[in-house]
C-alpha cells in the first residue's frame, strides 16, 4: 500500500468497466505499483480525469502529469514501456489542486453548432445546389439540420453529398440491398454514439428502414450487436461496420464475409461496398457529434416511437428547414447524373485517378486504390478538394493534413498517421520545419511541452480539436474546445470539424480495406528517424516527449 501511495502513476477505474479488470492485471504483472481512484463513488474525481486527458471514457491511467489513453495501458505495460516512463515522471498528479467549481464547467460539453450562426441554404441560387435539394425535398420533405453548418464551406456542402454519399449509397445498394444497407448505417452510427446519424438511419427510408432499425434495435437489448446466430450476409455486413468504428477489422472478420459470398471476386465487392458506406457515415457521425447538431424533432419522436431506440426528446416538433415540393428555379436546371459526371471529369482529364492522385499528392494512395471502381474518381476529388491547397479553403493544407495525423494515430491508424504525415510535410515546405511539426504534432494536440515556436495558439487549439474528434464519441469538453471557439471565426470552424469529419471517413475505410503503407511513406519516415506505428506516434519514448502543460 505504502508503494502504491507514493507511486507517480494513477488509474481512474470504474469497477462496472470490464476492461479495469484486464488493465488492472496487466499492470500487477508488470510489477508496477499505482494510485486507484474509483471514479463511480467520487464524480469529482471523474471529472478531474476527463478534465485533464479530454475523455469521458474509463479506466484512465496518468504516469505523473501523462495521460496514458484507454488503449495503450496494456500494451505499455506489458512492453516495460509504464515502468521506463514511471522512471523518469516521479511527481503525480495533484488532484487537490483542482476545484469543485472549476472542474463542473471546464468539462461541461460545448456544442460548436451553437457557435456557428443558423445558415439557410434552400434558396440557393447556384444551380449545383438544385439537384442536392430536389433529393431532399423528395426524400426527407425538409432540409437537414446538419446541412446548415456545412452550408458555410459551399465546396464541402456539395462535394460530401455528390462525390462521397451518393455515389458510396448508390454501390451499397445494389451490392447489398436495403435492409443490409440501413443496417451498416445504423450499426456504424449506434457503434460511434451519434445521435444524429443513428436517427436519420433508422427513418430516412420509411417504413422499410424502420422495420430495419426494430430489428437491430431488439438485437441490441438481446445483447447481440445485431449478429447473434449463424453468419449471414446481414450479419457480417452489421459486424464489419461495427469494427470500423473501434479499428478492430482482422481477418476472421473478412473471411466470414466470404463465407457467405459466392466466390472472392463477390466478397471483396461486398466489402468494399460496406467500407465505401461505412466511411460515408464516418464523415457524418463525426461531423454530427462534434458539432452538435440537433436531429430533427419529428425523426427523433418516430425513431423513439417506432424504431424501439431511446434517442431522447426532441428539441422541437418539427423540421427545422422545411422543404416540401421543392422546384427549382425556372431555367437550365442540372441532373445529379449531370453533377457527377462534371465532377469526374475533374479527375479523367487529368488521365485518371492514378495520374490525378500523382498529381495533386504526390503519389497514388493505396487506399484510394482499393475504392470501390464505381466512386473511386469521385472519391479522389473529393478528398484532394477538402485536404489540399485550394483558393475557397480558409485553413492551410498543412494543418489540415496534421489534424487528420493526429486523429489516425489517436484511433490506432498507422497507415494513415503515416500518409497525413507525410502530406502535412509535403505540403508545409518539405523541410527541417515541416519536419519537426511533423514531429511534435501529437504532442501539441495533447497538450504537451513542444519546442517553443513551432505551434501558435490557433494551430494547437486545431490540433486538440482532431484528437478530440477521435474519441467514442466524440464529446466535446470545454477545456479541450473553447480555444476553437475562441480563435476561430464560424466558417474556419466549419472547415476544421470537415476536415476531422473527412480524417473520420478515411478511417473508417482503411480499418475494413486495410491497405499498407506505400513504399516511399515508410522510406521517408525511417530516414527521418520517425515513428511509423501509432503506438510510438503517441508516445515517442526515446526521449522526444516532453513534459505535459497540464
Amino acid at each position: 500500500m505504502a508503494a502504491e501511495n507514493a507511486s507517480s502513476m494513477t488509474l481512474f477505474f470504474d469497477p462496472a468497466d470490464a476492461e479495469t479488470g484486464r488493465v488492472e492485471r496487466a499492470m500487477r504483472e508488470a510489477d508496477l505499483a499505482f494510485r486507484r481512484i474509483d471514479i463511480s463513488t467520487n464524480k469529482l474525481m471523474a471529472r478531474a480525469a476527463t478534465y485533464l486527458s479530454g475523455s469521458s471514457t474509463f479506466p484512465q491511467l496518468f504516469v505523473g502529469d501523462l495521460n496514458i489513453e484507454r488503449c495503450d495501458i496494456e500494451p505499455l505495460a506489458q512492453d516495460g514501456s509504464l515502468a521506463a516512463l514511471s522512471g523518469h515522471k516521479t511527481d503525480r498528479i495533484d488532484l487537490a489542486a483542482l476545484s469543485s467549481e472549476g472542474l463542473e464547467t471546464a468539462v461541461e460539453p460545448i456544442n460548436l453548432s451553437d457557435l456557428i450562426p443558423v445558415k439557410d441554404g434552400r434558396d440557393d441560387r447556384e444551380p449545383e445546389t438544385w439537384p442536392m435539394l430536389q433529393f431532399f425535398s423528395r426524400l426527407f420533405g425538409f432540409w437537414p439540420n446538419m446541412c446548415s453548418p456545412l452550408y458555410r464551406w459551399p465546396q464541402a456542402y456539395k462535394l460530401s453529398f455528390y462525390c462521397q454519399h451518393m455515389p458510396a449509397m448508390a454501390e451499397a445498394l445494389e451490392l447489398l440491398g436495403h435492409r443490409t444497407t440501413t443496417s451498416v448505417a445504423l450499426s456504424a452510427s449506434h457503434r460511434y454514439g451519434c445521435r444524429y446519424s443513428l436517427i436519420h438511419a433508422a427513418v430516412a427510408g420509411g417504413e422499410r428502414s424502420l422495420e430495419t432499425a426494430r430489428e437491430f434495435s431488439q438485437s441490441l437489448r438481446e445483447g447481440a450487436n445485431g449478429t447473434g446466430g449463424p453468419p449471414d450476409l446481414r450479419k457480417s455486413c452489421i459486424d464489419l461496420a461495427a469494427r470500423s468504428v473501434t479499428n478492430s477489422v482482422a481477418d476472421e472478420h473478412l473471411a466470414a464475409m466470404a463465407s457467405v459470398s459466392s466466390d472472392a471476386s463477390e466478397a471483396n465487392r461486398r466489402v468494399s461496398a460496406v467500407a465505401a458506406i461505412a466511411a460515408s457515415f464516418g464523415f457524418l457521425n463525426v461531423f454530427c457529434s462534434l458539432s452538435g447538431v440537433e436531429p430533427e424533432g419529428h425523426w427523433t419522436c418516430q425513431a423513439n416511437k417506432h424504431a424501439g431506440f431511446d434517442v431522447g426528446a426532441a428539441a422541437r416538433e418539427g423540421p427545422v428547414f422545411p422543404l416540401p415540393d421543392y422546384a427549382p428555379p425556372k431555367g437550365r436546371t442540372p441532373t445529379l447524373d449531370g453533377m457527377l459526371d462534371t465532377y469526374r471529369a475533374n479527375v479523367e482529364d487529368a488521365g485518371g485517378v492514378e495520374a490525378y492522385c500523382r498529381r495533386e499528392l504526390g503519389i497514388m494512395p493505396r487506399w484510394i486504390g482499393l475504392w470501390p471502381e464505381g466512386g473511386r474518381a469521385l472519391h479522389a476529388y473529393f478528398y484532394t478538394e477538402m485536404m489540399q491547397t485550394r483558393t475557397h479553403e480558409r485553413i492551410p493544407s498543412e494543418l489540415r493534413h496534421l489534424m487528420a495525423h493526429v486523429s489516425a494515430a489517436a484511433r490506432d491508424h498507422s497507415y494513415l498517421a503515416s500518409f497525413e504525415g507525410w502530406q502535412a510535410w509535403r505540403t508545409g515546405g518539405a523541410d527541417t520545419w515541416s519536419l519537426d511539426r511533423l514531429r511534435h504534432a501529437y504532442d501539441a494536440s495533447r497538450m504537451r511541452f513542444v519546442p517553443s515556436g513551432l505551434y501558435n495558439a490557433r494551430e494547437r487549439a486545431a490540433l486538440k480539436l482532431a484528437w478530440v474528434s477521435a474519441q467514442i464519441p466524440a464529446r466535446a469538453p470545454r477545456r479541450w474546445i473553447q480555444d476553437a471557439a475562441e480563435h476561430f471565426d464560424p466558417e474556419e470552424l466549419v472547415q476544421l470539424l470537415t476536415t476531422s469529419a473527412v480524417a473520420g471517413l478515411t478511417q473508417r475505410f482503411c480499418a475494413i480495406a486495410r491497405p499498407s503503407t506505400e513504399g516511399m511513406i515508410r522510406s521517408f519516415f525511417k530516414e527521418h528517424g520517425l515513428p511509423s506505428d501509432a503506438l510510438s506516434m503517441r508516445y515517442p519514448l526515446d526521449g522526444v516527449m516532453g513534459t505535459s502543460t497540464l
